[in-house]
């Protein structure tokens, strides 16, 4: 019984830890793609005056996490960026 649900754990872990990398990579995709849409967001959602470059920055930077997280790789580090950067876009939009 214990396996079963150390089994299933893992499975909805890396369900969790699988979408969530999608989730990102998509958002940090969008950056590059529309940065208009990033920089419009940064003012209405979140009070800042991004920039091209600063939203090409992030863009950079959400994809290093993205992927490793997809991967993996620095999983500590990799879970905790992720979850911070989640947490801080639904916070940032709960009221709307």
């Amino acid at each position: 019984m214990a396996e079963t649900t150390a089994t299933r754990a893992a499975a909805a872990l890396l369900i969790l830890r699988l979408s969530l990398a999608i989730f990102l990579l998509q958002w940090s995709i969008e950056k590059f793609v529309v940065p208009e849409a990033a920089i419009r967001i940064g003012q209405n959602f979140y009070g800042v005056a991004l920039t091209g470059a600063s939203v090409a920055l992030l863009g950079a930077l959400e994809t290093l996490v993205a992927l490793a997280l997809l991967f993996g790789i620095y999983r500590r580090l990799s879970y905790g960026l992720a979850a911070l950067i989640h947490a801080v876009s639904v916070v940032a939009t709960w009221r709307q």
